[in-house]
């Protein structure tokens, strides 16, 4: 719909990650929290304050210009599989 368009839109723009996975877990909460607190504005903000888990899509160089992925966060093998798509 317009406005799910519209909300990915702003969100997108709001956090600092931008993997799918976040994106839709970010609209879930902000969905929630709108319910919670009417200032949305003040609710986007907070999205650009937010981190990344720890082992969650972290990436490093490794040996021979190789790229190790650190997504231990989760070892749910859909989870792995969304990461390897979003990285690729």
């Amino acid at each position: 719909t317009v406005v799910k368009a519209q909300l990915t839109s702003i969100i997108q723009e709001k956090l600092p990650f931008s993997d799918p996975i976040s994106i839709v877990n970010s609209a879930l909460a902000l969905a929630v929290a709108s319910d919670f607190i009417s200032d949305i504005e003040t609710l986007l903000e907070q999205l650009t304050q937010l981190e990344r888990p720890a082992m969650r899509l972290e990436t490093f160089e490794g040996i021979k210009g190789c790229t190790v992925i650190n997504d231990t966060y989760n070892l749910d093998p859909d989870a792995l599989q969304y990461a390897l798509e979003y990285l690729l």
